[in-house]
């Protein structure tokens, strides 16, 4: 990955909807070569998959937590699977530290939130978890 790669994933990160066209008009190269390359980025594996940022509070899930599981380690890819069945957690992380896993989840409001919580934690394999409301978001870009 060189240096042209790193302005297209910059400006893709921006706007994943970015036409070539456009990415080509501001590196001052080929659409051709913009597709060629967004090609290979995506070949190699270092763009997974286009998606979009979604305003949740707007889409009538306003309550953002994460949360932090402490689980049995002879337990942890049951609780891992089981989590991954649940929509509401729309990203699960792996950790090591002081929890086993980590999710942040959208919720219409806390009755909601405390249903899922009651499926998706009162299970077999998880010792403890802990909750934190996500207030404001003050900084989401990536850093390429």
């Amino acid at each position: 990955m060189d240096d042209i790669d790193k302005a297209i994933l910059r400006l893709l990160e921006e706007n994943g909807r970015m036409q070539f066209k456009a990415i080509a008009s501001e590196l001052d190269l080929t659409d051709v070569t913009i597709k060629n390359r967004i090609m290979k980025l995506e070949d190699s594996g270092i763009i997974r998959r286009f998606t979009i940022d979604l305003d949740y509070e707007k889409i009538g899930l306003p309550l953002r937590v994460t949360i932090g599981v402490t689980l049995e380690p002879s337990k942890i890819q049951d609780v891992i699977e089981h989590l991954i069945s649940i929509n509401e957690f729309n990203i699960i992380w792996k950790t090591s530290g002081a929890h086993g896993v980590n999710i942040r989840g959208a919720f219409r409001d806390h009755a909601h939130l405390n249903k899922i919580l009651n499926e998706a934690l009162n299970i077999d394999g998880v010792r403890e978890y802990h909750l934190s409301i996500l207030d404001r978001e003050v900084k989401n870009k990536r850093m390429i």
